[in-house]
This record gives C-alpha cells, structure tokens and sequence, in this order.
C-alpha cells in the first residue's frame, strides 16, 4: 500500500508539473495562438478507409487462352465476345467463390457441377450476346432445348474461370484462397491526348486540308497528371500538331493562329474533350462541368468542392496520391463556364497567348458579352435569383426560446408593415439579385473559447486535487 502510494504521488507530481507547464505556456501566448491550438485540438479525426485486397489480372500464356477458345467456341467467334466472357468472369469474383465453394463439397454435403450461382450467370450472358450465341458452339454440337444451352454454356464458362485460375480450389480440390477483386493496372491502357483535328482547318491556310505535323521536340513533351472523371492517370503525354503552311498550332483544348495584326492569338475551343487547370494537370469535360453544376446547383465554393472532391476519392485512394487544391477547382469552373457561353453564343473566345485565369475572367466578359453582360443572361429572372426589393421583411422571426414551432414566425407590427405597392416607389424599379460569396455553411456552431477554457479549468482542476490527494497520502 505504501509503494503504491509513493507510484501514485510520483506521477501525480509529474502529470501536475506538466500540467503547470502548459498553462505557463498559454499564458506566455498570445490569444490567437491559444484560439488555433484550441481549433486543432477538437478537429475531427479522418482517416481513410484502406482499400480491399486485389489480386493480379490473370497471367496465363495467351498460346494457353487462344488453344481453349478453338477447342471451345466457333472458330467464328469475335473478339468482342471472348472479352465480353472474359472480363465477365474476372468481375464477378464473389459469384465465382460461391459456384466453386458448391462444386467442392466437404463431407456431409453432394456434389453439383451445375450449381444455381453459374446457371444465372450463363443466362446473363445469354442474353447480353444474343444474336452471338450461336458462336459459342462449334458445328454439330448445338444444344437443341434452352435447358442444354444454359448447361452447356455453363460448363464453358467453369472451364474457362479455372483454365484463368479464377477458382479458389486447385487441381486436386485443395482450397487455395478466396477469388478477389482483379486489379486491371497490368493492363491499363497508355493515354497521349492529341489535338482532334487531323487537318488543318484555317481560313487563312493556302493549303487547306494539309496534314499537321508533330509540333516540339521529343523532350520537351511533357507528362502531366489526368482527371478521368474520377481516376486520377499519371504519366499521360500531351501532344500538340502544327500546320507548316499557315504556321497554325493546334493543342488539346486551344489553338494558337495569326492575328490579323501579324501577332500571334490563342482561340480556346469549345469542343475540347480535356482542360488544362494547372501546370501539370488536365481534367476531361466531366470533372470541370461537375464543378459548374456543384457552384451552381449546390452554391459551393471552390475550398468546398475541393474538400468534397479529396475526401471522396483522393484520400480512400492509396495508390494515388494526387490531391487538388482549391485553384485547380476555380480553374476549372472558369474554364468550364467560358466554353460554355462561349458555345451558347456560338463563338470562340480569343485572347493573347499566354492569359493569366484572372485575365481569361475579365477578358471573358468583355469578349463574350455586350458592356460586360453576358447575353445568355441579359434580362433573366426569376423567382429563385431575383425578389423585387422590400424596404422591410414580411416577417420577424424572434428568438423567444418559449416559442412554439408555429409561432416562430409573426406578421409584423402596424408601425412597421410594409406600405402599399402603390407608395412604395421601389416596388417596380429594383430587383433584389442573389449572389453567392463563398457557398452555404452548414453545421453546428461552436465556441472555441468556451471549449478551450473548460477543457483547461478540468485538466489543472482535477491534477490540484489529485496533488492534494497524495500529500495527504
């Protein structure tokens, strides 16, 4: 009892000394100091959730895969049918492990080749292929009924799932472990984007129609990193043409032409399936108009969407590291919102090579509309971005706490109801516009002073008492 009272003394005393310490410390800072460390200290925790066991695309010689097909299926069958198959088994793993599981009975259950688990997988594929079904036998050996058919499909596809090793038993009915999701990054394709003209297509070119040439040197083609509407590519080429004739460059997402003044202007085309956002970063046509369509539909801010953009799929991704930043998102949705007008208004926008974003932005304005309105939205509203303007609200909401739900809201008392629309001279001449600053915040409020100083009145509260406890002991 005495040992256990001086182990407990001693660390009583060091725990109150640390104590001591940190609030030497805290009042040794300044306010806004101790309001961040009080930010930081009731953050939430986020952690990603690890990804789920993959295992390889099945690695078998493809003399192997090529003899099973001929000995198989028609001679006649295409390409596109022997991949439907295949990629068919290699995404349905769960369904594989249940057919092989019932097929390799352990004692006390029977055998059944035919399991109910392929049955519905045969039909499915039965039915996707249709008019390819006849290939999927060789001559003379046509089942005659639906019932044949379904088996004998059924037996082709449990050939050919344990000739790819997608069965979780071996040879010998021995269990080697379940059949997981395939990672197809073995066989990814390689990505270059190129401009989509094959042509030249200038006005001004004298030979018209000319084929484009590879425009830069080999090394200086550069490799950036590319969105795909929600897989991130490394490593992807960027290629750019050139036309001899006119000296017109053609890009991904602009081309670069003469001006008539004998400069140089780059036209940003509308019809371009990528956009370049950052200095190594592009994004297709999907990802910059889910960031239109999220500002406007869900008045996010470009910080709001990038948070939700990570959250979702850069960080539960361990194999990409990439994360955006909120310039990338503003990128994006200048580039996205300026094609789009632009292609309403059936226009290219041309600026000089080279234009910062805030450039493009105001320039877009300018170019695109009439005194820095943009026609598509000259003289709209509606009842969801425009009000007529009020001198006072309809309503009072009050804050009573007593208040029941119902009578949250109350008219306004007679001295300050709202005057009639025939005195009210601003009834007709003004509109009330919405206009969205920095998105919708939303969740609770809280005060960090308040969280901050209880949690360290507790902390040296309770290390006092536990300081006396053990003297007295």
């Amino acid at each position: 009892m005495i040992l256990f009272s001086i182990m407990y003394s001693f660390v009583s005393v060091v725990i109150s000394g640390l104590v001591l310490s940190l609030i030497y410390i805290l009042e040794k800072l300044s306010t806004h100091v101790i309001l961040l460390l009080g930010y930081l200290a009731i953050l939430p925790c986020v952690s990603a959730m690890p990804n789920s066991a993959t295992q390889d695309f099945p690695h078998i010689p493809f003399k192997l895969f090529n003899e099973f097909i001929q000995e198989n299926f028609s001679s006649k069958i295409s390409l596109a049918t022997v991949l439907t198959i295949l990629f068919s088994l290699v995404e349905n793993p769960d369904l594989l492990n249940l057919h092989f599981r019932r097929i390799n009975p352990i004692p006390g259950e029977y055998q059944k080749n035919d399991s109910n688990w392929m049955s519905i997988f045969s039909q499915k594929i039965i039915e996707h292929l249709d008019d390819g079904l006849a290939h999927l036998f060789q001559k003379h050996t046509c089942p005659v009924t639906d019932a044949e058919t379904e088996l004998s499909v059924s037996k082709k596809l449990t050939a050919m799932a344990e000739i790819l090793n997608l069965s979780p038993y071996d040879g010998d009915g021995d269990f080697r472990g379940k059949v997981l999701p395939t990672s197809y990054s073995k066989i990814d394709p390689i990505r270059i984007l190129c401009p989509s003209n094959m042509v030249c297509i200038s006005s001004s070119c004298p030979r018209s129609g000319r084929s484009l040439l590879r425009s830069g040197k080999i090394e200086d083609i550069p490799n950036v990193t590319l969105i795909k509407n929600t897989t991130v590519y490394k490593n992807v080429a960027i290629l750019s043409a050139l036309c001899p004739a006119c000296d017109t460059i053609y890009h991904v997402d602009h081309d670069i032409v003469r001006s008539p003044s004998g400069g140089r202007a780059q036209v940003y085309l509308n019809s371009a399936s990528y956009l370049k956002i950052g200095r190594r970063i592009w994004v297709d046509r999907i990802f910059s108009s889910s960031v239109l369509k999220g500002m406007y539909s869900f008045h996010a801010s470009a910080t709001a969407y990038m948070d939700f953009w990570n959250l979702s799929y850069a960080f539960n991704n361990s194999a990409s590291s990439f994360i955006i930043s909120r310039r990338h998102i503003w990128q994006a949705f200048i580039q996205e919102s300026t094609r789009s007008v632009a292609s309403v208004s059936e226009t290219n926008l041309i600026l000089s090579p080279h234009a910062t974003i805030y450039e493009v932005a105001r320039e877009a304005f300018t170019y695109l509309g009439d005194g820095g309105i943009i026609r598509v939205a000259d003289g709209h509203s509606c009842g969801e971005c425009a009000q007529p303007y009020k001198k006072t609200a309809d309503a009072i909401h009050h804050n009573n706490p007593t208040a029941v739900l119902e009578d949250n809201e109350l008219p306004l008392p007679a001295s300050v109801q709202q005057p009639p629309a025939s005195s009210n001279s601003n009834a007709n001449q003004s509109l009330v516009k919405m206009v969205v600053l920095d998105g919708i915040v939303m969740g609770p409020t809280v005060c960090f002073i308040f969280v901050l100083s209880v949690n360290i009145i507790l902390i040296f509260y309770f290390s006092i008492v536990h300081l006396m406890v053990a003297y007295k002991t």
